[in-house]
């Protein structure tokens, strides 16, 4: 039914579905806009580690895109980027 050419490029196919699968499972943050002083660390375009640390001061805003959405963070402070604030001794709150 299929020539040997058709087969190989089905299953080329078939194997670049596979991988690119595999990578969007490997989710990055991404930051879509910040204002203030926060612009010069976190400028947009800016890829983040999934358990990133953003040091938020007054004034500033950061909106990231995440595999669970969108995220903007205003209040100072340090907050990971799942949304959870940080606290002085590095535990989380």
């Amino acid at each position: 039914m299929f020539c040997k050419a058709n087969r190989f490029g089905v299953l080329l196919l078939a194997g670049a579905a596979m991988a690119s699968v595999s990578t969007a499972a490997i989710a990055d943050v991404l930051v879509t806009r910040s204002i203030g002083a926060a612009a010069r660390e976190y400028p947009r375009g800016t890829r983040l580690a999934d358990d990133a640390v953003l040091t938020i001061t007054r004034g500033d805003s950061v909106t990231v895109l995440t595999s669970n959405g969108t995220r903007q963070f205003r209040t100072p402070g340090r907050w990971r980027v799942d949304g959870r604030r940080v606290l002085a001794n590095g535990n989380l709150s």
